[in-house]
């Protein structure tokens, strides 16, 4: 999604880097191929056009218009705007020392846990990480095999004992084989609740005291 929103937003600025002098309607066209990248990238329609709004009032001002370097100023207006936007703290997993760190992903049905899973193993290998996954969920149908079928395109090992059903146990396992073939990583993918669901609450409680995880991620809907 960011080299997506990263070669859209570059294209968009080097069109304006090509004007020999802006005019609001270079600068206008400009900010609608933003908004545009930024909606593809499943940025809230409300926060594009916050955005492309702010970038308009500060890029459209007269002094910046007649400046010889109006190109430059406009980028760098964009450029601060983004990191206002995206923030400047730096991302990714804090520190630990325990192996093999343990991740649980958790949050409503359908908020995306399962896909979530897939990509964070991605990207975790190209930090150098080496990530077991498993699925606790035992309820929704196909669940478990939606993690296989995105761990094997991803290149992505995934603990799944076929005749264990019980999720504790499962993500247990899913330990106890990181541990022994050298995983360092282990993402559960936990089953979508509510926190009015007590059983459900009480499975992830179980879950929690048995792997004691790292982190506890929560995955929600974008929009």
């Amino acid at each position: 999604m960011f080299d997506s929103l990263s070669t859209r937003l570059q294209d968009a600025l080097r069109a304006l880097r090509g004007e020999a002098r802006l005019t609001e309607t270079a600068v206008d066209a400009a900010l609608r191929e933003i908004r545009l990248a930024l909606l593809e990238a499943d940025v809230n329609f409300k926060v594009a056009k916050a955005f492309v709004d702010r970038v308009r009032v500060r890029a459209v001002d007269q002094e910046v218009l007649r400046s010889l370097t109006s190109a430059q100023q406009v980028v760098k207006i964009v450029r601060d705007e983004m990191v206002a936007l995206f923030g400047v703290a730096a991302g990714g997993l804090q520190n630990t020392s325990r192996t093999p760190r343990v991740i649980a992903l958790l949050g409503l049905q359908g908020s995306g846990k399962t896909t979530t899973a897939g990509k964070l193993g991605g990207w975790l290998v190209r930090q150098g990480r080496h990530p077991l996954l498993v699925s606790t969920d035992v309820r929704r149908p196909a669940a478990i095999e939606q993690l296989n079928v995105l761990g094997a395109k991803a290149g992505l090992r995934v603990h799944d004992p076929k005749d264990e059903r019980d999720p504790v146990k499962r993500a247990g396992g899913a330990v106890s084989e990181a541990r022994h073939l050298g995983f360092d990583v282990v993402i559960v993918d936990t089953t979508g609740r509510l926190h009015i669901d007590d059983d459900l609450m009480g499975e992830l409680e179980a879950i929690n005291a048995n792997v004691e995880p790292v982190d506890r991620l929560y995955v929600a809907d974008a929009m």
